[in-house]
């Protein structure tokens, strides 16, 4: 008598992995899907990536690429007052 367990333990086995595999796939698929149509929604409705508020302004901008800050806009919370130039914020690349 020959014993085929092993072999249908391995058929199994490699199953599940291929079902785990087409699983993480599709969930990549729909992530980048949604994040394509966040990007694309952000776009269109003018929504900067970041905004940070300080203690006399908020800014605003987008991030690079590379993951750094580009702050492009401050805006001052009391009329009169100076907000920071953009350039003079911390890890900004503008």
């Amino acid at each position: 008598m020959t014993n085929n367990g092993g072999s249908a333990s391995s058929a199994i086995s490699s199953a599940g992995d291929a079902v785990t595999s087409a699983v993480a796939n599709a969930g990549d698929k729909i992530n980048d899907k949604v994040n394509d149509l966040i990007d694309k929604l952000t776009e269109k409705l003018h929504i900067r990536d970041f905004y940070s508020l300080h203690a006399l302004a908020i800014c605003e901008g987008d991030f690079t690429a590379d993951g750094t800050r580009n702050v492009t806009e401050c805006h001052p919370y009391f009329s009169g007052t100076q907000p920071p130039t953009p350039s003079t914020y911390p890890n900004n690349t503008n």
